[in-house]
């Protein structure tokens, strides 16, 4: 974010959303708990205002007393003298935004490590047809804004954090935590919702006739704009009456393995023996492992990395490689896998099924020391 003269009037806060309301030549800039509008063709700010609609002044001082440093300085490097002349303005009031740029650093990771953390902060930032911009709290608080900044009224039709908004036409798509969908009109009410997925909705975007959203375990689903409607009524009707003409019920077998593998990696022989020659009938390969990896090291690891999303352990990789090369002489292929601490989990199935499925779900929940390390834990899909 910059203004005249390439001056960032703002400490250094974390910019979270952005959008370009065009027709009124201004930007908005979203942080945790604080949004900035700024005029896209000077540059400058124009006002700083927090989550309750108050303008923050402080930051007035801020960009005035950066415009007296910005003129001085280009007084000096217009003079005749070559000599450097330093500011005492300036390097005090870069020290002051530095401090200030710091003090927000701790307090947002301690925000983020659980102290203090303020349900009101932004989460989702859109722009409705008719000018007017909406935005989405933690505590599922939906706040409809006009193109200067004013807080106009608020909404609290779910008490999920709301993850998304999407506006097109006349409706307003709000995607939440728990993985809901609202459509609202303009003006704030609710049309309809529904369960979408059953993880975050991250995204929204139209293709077409269809609104597709994007769940936080990478599903992406698409849903007729229309919906809700007086027409789905009579389309639910219809698709009941005729269900025996597109759906077709089928028996497979299934089967399930676990291993206690104690650390250790086994001989193609064994895993052959042990998952020996799946009949035809058998449709879903599940084999579940126990003691992977283990140690006190790996298990702080395993927590650590559970915190940032990242999952999977060399020896995991190397099993689910190995289980793979045996099943893949049966047509089987591998639709999804969950390691956390020294257990791991994967399904397979025939590769003329894996049309069938989608939007597939995992989690992990640890019940070990403290729920966060150890090695019981629970995976399933």
């Amino acid at each position: 974010m910059v203004s005249d003269g390439g001056v960032c009037p703002l400490p250094a806060i974390d910019v979270k959303l952005l959008l370009s309301d065009n027709s009124r030549s201004k930007v908005w800039s979203a942080g945790y708990l604080l949004f900035a509008l700024w005029d896209s063709r000077t540059k400058e700010l124009l006002k700083v205002i927090n989550v309750d609609g108050q303008v923050d002044t402080r930051f007035d001082i801020l960009s005035s007393q950066d415009s007296y440093g910005y003129e001085t300085k280009q007084n000096l490097f217009s003079s005749p003298k070559k000599e450097k002349a330093r500011s005492p303005v300036g390097f005090f009031q870069r020290s002051r935004i530095a401090l200030m740029g710091a003090a927000d650093a701790v307090r947002r990771v301690a925000a983020k490590a659980g102290f203090g953390d303020d349900t009101r902060r932004i989460e989702a930032l859109a722009m409705s047809i008719d000018g007017m911009i909406w935005t989405g709290s933690a505590n599922g608080c939906l706040a409809q804004w006009d193109g200067s900044g004013n807080r106009l009224q608020e909404f609290q039709h779910h008490s999920s954090s709301a993850q998304s908004i999407f506006s097109f036409g006349t409706r307003i798509w709000v995607g939440y935590m728990d993985g809901s969908i609202q459509v609202l009109d303009l003006e704030g009410n609710i049309l309809g919702g529904w369960i979408a997925h059953n993880s975050p909705i991250l995204s929204m975007a139209v293709g077409g006739s269809y609104i597709f959203t994007l769940a936080g375990h990478g599903g992406v689903r698409g849903w007729n704009l229309s919906s809700p409607g007086p027409i789905d009524i009579n389309m639910r009707s219809r698709l009941i009456e005729a269900e025996a003409s597109y759906k077709n019920f089928e028996y497979m077998k299934v089967l399930v393995g676990s291993w206690n593998v104690g650390q250790e990696k086994a001989s193609d022989k064994s895993l052959r023996a042990w998952l020996k020659f799946p009949t035809p009938e058998v449709g879903l390969v599940v084999v579940g492992l126990q003691e992977v990896e283990m140690g006190a090291g790996f298990l702080a690891m395993s927590a650590a990395k559970e915190t940032v999303g990242l999952e999977g352990s060399p020896n995991g990789e190397w099993w689910l490689d190995a289980i793979g090369q045996q099943l893949k002489e049966h047509s089987f292929e591998r639709i999804g896998s969950r390691q956390m601490a020294g257990l791991l989990i994967s399904v397979w199935v025939r590769a003329h099924l894996k049309q069938f499925i989608s939007d597939i779900d995992n989690a992990a929940v640890a019940c070990g020391l403290g729920r966060a390390i150890g090695n019981k834990v629970l995976v399933f899909f």
